[in-house]
């Protein structure tokens, strides 16, 4: 088992995402993630909310195990909500359902975005992995041609999740070097 924080760790997390998103038959085409399916597939419930500021405190909400509110914002853009949406999935997975089922961690059942650091880093890795499988992005990083930012433009354009995000998955596999 990899110590938590490190790489190994994450790509852990990032695997996990990946083969729980392929056995629940979370994907549309190649990669590409179905939210609805993704929520549905552990029977969470997305809220947009109009006050950004309501949502804050209470972004992922547990009642308890297949019983959980995810809120985001209204006025997210199509790839950001996805993004949100499957972060929310990965605190759910990550911070409530496997601590008690193992036994292993600290159980939450309120949880604020953004969340400690720690918990963030792992959903982020949670999101990042369902939403850009690694099974699927190491193939794709290695046809990717161009300058760092136009491959971001790619990644984000394939995987329809936020630029930003984008470039923290491919530094996470290939370092912020150029592609070229």
């Amino acid at each position: 088992m990899a110590t938590p924080g490190s790489f190994g760790h994450y790509m852990d997390i990032a695997s996990k995402a990946d083969v729980a998103a392929h056995l629940n038959d979370v994907y549309i085409s190649e990669g590409l993630a179905d939210i609805g399916r993704l929520v549905d597939t552990y029977h969470g419930r997305p809220h947009p909310v109009a006050d950004r500021d309501s949502y804050s405190d209470r972004f992922v909400v547990i009642a308890g195990f297949e019983d959980f509110d995810i809120s985001y914002p209204l006025d997210l853009g199509t790839d950001e909500m996805r993004y949100r949406v499957a972060l929310g999935v990965g605190h759910y997975v990550l911070h409530y359902v496997e601590p008690a089922m193992t036994g292993e961690g600290e159980v939450l059942q309120v949880i604020p975005y953004p969340a400690r650091d720690s918990l963030l880093a792992e959903a982020e890795t949670f999101a990042m992995g369902t939403l850009m499988p690694v099974s699927v992005f190491t193939h794709v990083l290695q046809r990717l041609k161009g300058t760092v930012p136009e491959a971001n433009a790619e990644i984000s354009r394939l995987f329809q999740v936020p630029l930003e995000i984008a470039g923290v998955w491919r530094d996470f596999f290939d370092g912020p070097r150029a592609i070229e």
